[in-house]
């Protein structure tokens, strides 16, 4: 009852919901690095619960964002149980998430962008 299960959404809809969420939830079924759930989870400081093999993504970034990998139901559900015992030691891997992409797909591309056109 206290999982909230949302249809297929515009992206406006989800992200104002989302500022009411507790933990976000990416791809469990595949290992992915970025996808849209990802990005919206890290802007919003949203601890992220997704499948991610870091092998597999070795050396696109100094180092990858901070998330829970869940490759299988018990995962996710000592993801969950720690958050009710320790809600900020969780909600820590959300803000840490949110400084992730300021620094990596932000200040870096806006670092490169002014590189190039001079600014």
């Amino acid at each position: 009852e206290r999982v909230l299960w949302l249809p297929v959404s515009p992206r406006k809809e989800l992200m104002v919901l989302m500022t009411l969420a507790d933990l976000a939830v990416g791809e469990l079924g595949h290992s992915w690095l970025i996808a849209g759930t990802v990005h919206e989870a890290l802007a919003m400081g949203k601890p992220l619960l997704h499948r991610r093999e870091d092998a597999d993504f070795q050396g696109l970034y100094p180092e990858l964002y901070p998330m829970f990998d869940v490759k299988q139901v018990s995962d996710a559900t000592t993801v969950l149980r720690r958050f009710v015992d320790t809600p900020a030691e969780i909600q820590a891997v959300g803000t840490a998430g949110r400084a992730w992409l300021e620094e990596h797909a932000i200040r870096r591309s806006m670092d490169l962008t002014r590189s190039l056109i001079g600014a």
